[in-house]
């Protein structure tokens, strides 16, 4: 058995400076375009952070209001269970 050597196609040679000064004019062009997509795209990730943030924020103080009121209520049925346990019943006839 022999393994047959496939040759890779030649690059053509740039047939002039301008034909290069193109091409790498072209590349920073689409990186420039590639940049400012992502300039844009983080400062939309960025926006909603902060809108996270100020929603958690005020899911914080929701629930700090939400635990005051069962404090609350937690105190005014103490106050109610042991009124009612500290009063007699007077005796069924």
């Amino acid at each position: 058995m022999t393994a047959k050597i496939i040759r890779f196609p030649r690059r053509r040679a740039a047939s002039n400076a301008k034909e290069g000064q193109d091409r790498l004019c072209s590349a920073l062009d689409r990186l420039n375009a590639a940049i400012a997509v992502q300039r844009h795209e983080m400062a939309a990730f960025r926006r909603a952070l902060a809108q996270l943030n100020n929603v958690v924020s005020e899911l914080g103080g929701s629930l700090q209001s939400y635990r005051s009121s069962l404090d609350r209520l937690s105190v005014e049925l103490e106050i109610c269970i042991a009124g009612r346990l500290s009063f007699s019943v007077p005796p069924m006839r």
